[in-house]
């Protein structure tokens, strides 16, 4: 299925692109527009923001930190159909941030009071995501614009795949539970390249498109999505690496990709 969602939405792209090679022009007799713009948001919909799982670096502790905010930037190619209506295809990539699980717990034999459950606390660094979009975009300029410039609405569907990008993070763990137990800070090296997380993106943006000379132009603008992330086949062996737990990781790249309001700005070239 996930192979699937990504074929479709490359393939979907080119045939649209395609059928609408005999376009109109937009704005000043331009065809076709290329824009790269950088994105970033507060991740205040996940809860993020004031997650208190988040740690940082601190001589040879870890402590809580925050995490600001999240950013990427998009790569947007489309050609105008009509004075209102282009179609095209967004590449995206995003960096933002998820937490292993505060708590950790495994269990033991005892000969006397037979299987217990042991619950450590963790403190661990953040683990650092990036996911990589595919998105098949409608473009439709709003009433008294032209394509091209203008106000406009975007509306996105497509591919996501996402994947941690630190090979290595710091941790301090304390097996009893409580805080002044935790170990000195150590560091794990993952032993397992991670997973692919593969999803699927629904986006609508409301921007602005200002020329600043014939070709070139400013755009800004806000970015929505809702994303959905499959959980990835794993067996039980290749569910922990160290002290991460691939399913959790899962888990919160869904809660930190469900719904999220970017600012967007960068500029745009007309052809």
């Amino acid at each position: 299925m996930n192979k699937s969602v990504r074929n479709i939405a490359l393939v979907s792209s080119l045939l649209l692109i395609s059928y609408f090679g005999n376009s109109q022009v937009g704005y000043l007799g331009k065809t076709h527009s290329l824009s790269v713009t950088g994105i970033a948001n507060i991740p205040l919909f996940s809860g993020a923001f004031n997650d208190t799982t988040y740690y940082v670096r601190s001589s040879n502790k870890l402590v809580e930190g925050r995490d600001w905010f999240d950013y990427g930037a998009n790569l947007y190619y489309c050609k105008v159909f009509n004075s209102k209506l282009s179609f095209g295809v967004k590449l995206g990539l995003k960096q933002f941030e998820v937490f292993p699980d505060r708590k950790i717990s495994s269990s033991f034999i005892s000969y006397i009071l037979g299987k217990q459950i042991q619950t450590a606390l963790l403190h661990s660094e953040s683990t650092r995501i990036h996911r990589y979009s595919v998105l098949p975009t409608v473009s439709l300029s709003a009433k008294g614009s032209q394509a091209g410039a203008g106000v406009h609405h975007e509306i996105s569907f497509g591919y996501s795949l996402s994947r941690l990008i630190n090979s290595q993070y710091r941790y301090s763990v304390s097996y009893s539970g409580q805080e002044e137990d935790l170990s000195e800070v150590d560091v794990f090296i993952r032993e397992r390249e991670s997973p692919m997380y593969h999803g699927i993106i629904l986006g609508y943006g409301l921007y602005l498109q200002v020329p600043i000379t014939d070709k070139i132009h400013f755009k800004t603008g806000s970015y929505n999505t809702m994303s959905l992330i499959f959980i990835p086949n794993l067996t039980d062996e290749e569910i922990m690496d160290g002290y991460l737990n691939y399913k959790d990781i899962q888990k919160n790249i869904q809660r930190e990709s469900l719904l999220n309001w970017h600012l967007e700005f960068g500029f745009c070239y007309t052809f």
